[in-house]
């Protein structure tokens, strides 16, 4: 994929890189292999924060940073790049100064636009490799097609509060052999808001340093052409017992190439699902302020709270109410009698799940008497201070 042609390093680069250029399996010719490489980030986050500070460390030579959020206070616990005086600042922009600092001898593309099925591909063609590290299962299926469609491979990366996944996808060996793809271990994309993300679930900051540690040696792999690259199997690693375990998935050797035409249908049929989840959020649903519900929770005025995250995190912090989780909801041919009160106040962690469960009770019994909370607990939390 990378070959080191007539690339040169200062002295001062020299210097810079001697602990890598020492390296026996890499040298000086994997070094300029890093330096001729443009590989792009999906996400500054947990993910994408260690990641990309290694990368750009390593030397390698142009780095695309895709983020469009601004960084938050409850960011700072794991994603470790940012300070308290980045809170409100732009992710992308941010990290482009920082990945500078760190190596001024290297390109920092800063992209803060959100990627959608319809510009990922453009996004990406002018690079050789793609992370994503995303918080999104809709990105990380955009990410996955658009690279398919490039013929480039991707280094995923996931975390769900103790565990960790890496895995490559799409990559062809030196033989020819093409290696499995992220739809091959998950086909379907998941129902927005039924399998929590970090702000909802939890997370230790200490987890995804590590797993995007694993994603900027896979791609240090895959540009320089050491080591065994991750492809064929998912490497899973639970932190809260430092069990680390491979999940093989079989190599189809009759898979020469992709079928780029199927990859933009589903791109297409992606586009749809995003065009609908937005129409979706738009959608008139009442909302309440945290501030004005504790308002009227110390007036003791006749509210019914109804919280529809896991029975875990109910346990972990609530403020209150029935449990009625989501999925439970979903599965119910029957109106609880609890929805048939005045003023039902519904509750997840950010708001999303909240807003989903007033959706479906809407679709399913024309309830009209619900209320969200917005922002869910991490409103209520950052109310309290």
């Amino acid at each position: 994929m990378f070959s080191p042609d007539n690339t040169k390093f200062s002295t001062e680069e020299q210097d810079r890189y001697a602990r890598q250029i020492a390296l026996p399996s890499l040298g000086v010719e994997g070094q300029k292999k890093l330096k001729q490489a443009k590989v792009a980030v999906v996400g500054a986050g947990g993910l994408g924060a260690p990641l990309l500070q290694y990368l750009a460390a390593a030397g390698v030579g142009t780095i695309g940073i895709f983020d469009f959020d601004k960084v938050e206070t409850s960011n700072l616990q794991r994603q470790v790049l940012y300070a308290e005086t980045d809170v409100g600042k732009q992710k992308a922009e941010v990290t482009g100064e920082r990945l500078r600092a760190i190596n001024p001898h290297i390109k920092i593309d800063v992209h803060d636009t959100k990627i959608t099925p319809n510009n990922a591909v453009s996004l990406f063609d002018s690079y050789d490799l793609v992370a994503e590290g995303s918080d999104n299962f809709l990105t990380k299926y955009v990410v996955n097609d658009a690279c398919l469609i490039l013929d480039i491979p991707l280094v995923f990366g996931s975390i769900y509060q103790f565990e960790g996944q890496v895995s490559v996808f799409n990559y062809v060996d030196e033989k020819g052999l093409r290696g499995p793809e992220y739809r091959d271990f998950f086909p379907n994309v998941p129902e927005q808001g039924f399998i929590p993300n970090c702000a909802q679930a939890g997370v230790m900051g200490a987890l995804p340093g590590i797993v995007g540690s694993m994603q900027a040696m896979e791609m240090i792999k895959i540009i320089t052409g050491i080591g065994e690259v991750l492809s064929g199997s998912m490497l899973v690693v639970d932190a809260l017992n430092m069990d680390v375990t491979k999940m093989q998935i079989p190599i189809n050797p009759e898979k020469k190439t992709v079928d780029k035409e199927l990859v933009q249908k589903r791109l297409t049929a992606l586009a749809e699902i995003n065009e609908q989840k937005e129409r979706d959020s738009g959608t008139d649903i009442s909302e309440i302020s945290a501030e004005k519900l504790q308002d009227l929770m110390q007036q003791q005025e006749d509210v019914v709270l109804v919280d529809v995250r896991t029975v875990e995190e109910h346990q972990s912090f609530n403020i209150g109410g029935e449990l009625f989780p989501l999925q439970k909801l979903i599965d119910t041919d029957t109106l609880p009698k609890i929805f048939n009160e005045d003023n039902v106040i519904l509750y997840c962690e950010t708001g999303v799940r909240s807003s989903k469960a007033i959706e479906i009770l809407r679709q399913k019994f024309d309830t009209q008497n619900l209320l969200n909370l917005k922002g869910g607990m991490s409103a209520w939390r950052m109310m309290e201070g």
